[in-house]
């Protein structure tokens, strides 16, 4: 009986060795975009809050929007091998940051005043928070990926349709693997924002000027 069953086995995996696509290799085209600033000198405070994602602290007199954005798709490709087809992803493209940032200052401050500079220079430091941000995490965001592709090999098809199924399937399994860490990039990014957002931050901010 046990020589049966070893039999078997070998006779198992050598008729799916011949069904197995040879691995490509995938390439990885991956982009980063730092935003364009966005000025808006013309809404007050009380406007901000259309606009905050959170409640505002009273003494905020500025306000900065950057949404982090992702763009990802992949391009498949089909090849014959033995007696059938192999279908698998291709190529990679990943893009992440920022299209473009609104920065707001309250419009009680002129252009040029010392208090406008004051608020205008706090939320630029905002925005070089995010795109720091993405520079700093793009090399471990491209690793990710370029480790994620590495597990995928092209698997056998005998339709047009079933191509496209493996090519959706790779697509999202490489994203799925690499969403923690696209989380964890934004929860960096969020806290760092919030270590210039105190309260205490504010007041260092009012104490270079006079006329709040």
């Amino acid at each position: 009986m046990k020589r049966i069953l070893t039999f078997l086995v070998c006779l198992f995996l050598s008729v799916n060795a011949t069904a197995i696509c040879p691995k490509k290799d995938i390439e990885v085209a991956f982009k980063r975009k730092y935003g364009k600033v966005l000025y808006n000198y013309n809404l007050s405070h009380k406007d901000f809050e259309k606009y905050s994602p959170a409640p505002m602290s009273r003494i905020v007199r500025g306000l900065t929007i950057g949404e982090l954005g992702v763009s990802y798709g992949a391009e498949g490709r089909v090849f014959k091998h033995k007696d059938g087809y192999c279908a698998g992803v291709k190529k990679v493209d990943f893009y992440i940051g920022y299209d473009y940032f609104k920065v707001f200052v309250d419009k009680k401050y002129k252009k040029n005043t010392c208090e406008f500079i004051a608020v205008k220079k706090h939320e630029d430091e905002h925005v070089t928070i995010f795109n720091e941000a993405v520079q700093f995490f793009s090399p471990d965001i491209k690793k990710a990926i370029k480790k994620a592709v590495a597990q995928i090999r092209p698997e056998k098809v005998y339709s047009q349709e079933r191509a496209q199924q493996v090519f959706d399937k790779q697509a999202k399994e490489v994203l799925r693997k690499i969403q923690p860490l696209l989380k964890h990039v934004n929860k960096k990014i969020i806290e760092k924002q919030g270590l210039i957002d105190t309260d205490e931050a504010y007041r260092k901010v009012q104490r270079k000027c006079k006329n709040w």
